[in-house]
């Protein structure tokens, strides 16, 4: 049996420093778990999980809540320039939600929201940036996954391989409570074979009531309040999404950009790739018909080709860029989009 053992010396010191800090910086504190629940966890505990457990001690029961800054409008009209196609979302979702943060003084909360639409439009970018633009913490889930559900919750520690999930590991090294979580590919979470089905995890985080009190699988007993996440998720249809989510969630249809919406993206995402590689603006350029080309394809396929062109120009040394449609990148090549 495997015991837990705590220098409460050094327990008190710790929290009563993050106290301080956190009643210094944050609107608000949130408490994450009761530290006293911590020296009841003597047993079953692998060593990774017990790795995991002092970590959580060490980093203390509060976490800071990130509030809503006075100019939330103005981050809001960036993002919709970036991102046209999802100016619907901005102006009937999230800026009424800021709002309200906003004059409450309260933490930024967000409703969760299923951003459905084709592939490569943008959406998990999309959340990527709105979590970059208000200095939110960042995690994302695939839950095309077989192993969805113990990735996000965690293995119970009935096994010699157990490990805590995703949402306990976050907060542990997270100072924030109220970051982004975006779980993709919702539509394609088919885990109804599994002991833990993925729904009964989303139900259970979706609730303000049961978010209070989450149980990872590897150590059950320690409940976490997790009610301050802000999760989104993203989905290709609303098909196969149980009914009992969608309840509990909203849902936003993420349109394909128009022609000259494609041409600006692709304009900005050249300008942004030169400048991450140190490339002066202009070389190699953008010809306008490598521009019209783009202004056919989705942000992700933009990407594809823009990185493409630009390595070939690199290595070719040219001075423009040759933009060629093709279907998959040239075997051997990988691109991380």
């Amino acid at each position: 049996m495997l015991k837990v053992s705590f220098d409460e010396t050094k327990r008190k010191e710790i929290a009563a420093a993050k106290i301080k800090k956190l009643s210094l910086d944050a609107v608000g504190a949130h408490q994450l778990f009761d530290a006293k629940n911590l020296t009841s966890l003597t047993f079953g505990l692998n060593e990774e999980t017990r790795s995991q457990l002092l970590r959580l001690d060490e980093s203390g029961p509060l976490r800071r809540l990130m509030i809503v800054p006075n100019d939330y409008l103005a981050r809001c009209r960036q993002l919709e320039v970036r991102f046209p196609n999802f100016s619907g979302y901005i102006n009937d979702y999230l800026l009424p939600s800021l709002a309200l943060s906003h004059i409450r003084k309260t933490s930024l909360q967000l409703p969760p929201t299923v951003f459905v639409g084709s592939p490569g439009v943008g959406k998990t970018l999309f959340v990527s940036s709105l979590a970059e633009a208000f200095y939110l913490d960042f995690e994302r889930v695939n839950l095309e996954t077989s192993q969805a559900s113990l990735e996000l919750v965690g293995t119970a520690r009935g096994w010699s391989n157990a490990q805590p999930g995703l949402l306990l590991r976050w907060m542990i090294r997270s100072e924030f409570a109220n970051g982004i979580c975006v779980l993709e590919e919702l539509d394609k979470a088919d885990d109804k074979n599994s002991r833990n089905p993925i729904v009964n995890s989303l139900l259970q985080l979706l609730e303000p009531t049961t978010s209070k009190s989450f149980g990872d699988l590897s150590m059950p007993e320690l409940k976490l309040d997790l009610s301050k996440i802000n999760f989104l998720f993203t989905a290709n249809t609303l098909d196969g999404i149980p009914p009992a989510v969608l309840s509990r969630v909203m849902t936003y249809e993420v349109p394909d950009l128009t022609p000259l919406q494609a041409k600006n993206v692709a304009i900005r995402q050249y300008e942004e790739m030169l400048k991450d590689l140190k490339l002066p603006i202009g070389a190699p350029t953008l010809t306008p018909e490598g521009l019209a080309l783009l202004s056919n394809e989705s942000p992700r396929r933009q990407r594809l080709l823009l990185q493409l062109a630009i390595g070939s120009a690199v290595y070719k040394q040219s001075k423009e860029l040759v933009i060629k449609k093709v279907s998959k990148p040239p075997k051997g090549i990988g691109f991380v989009i």
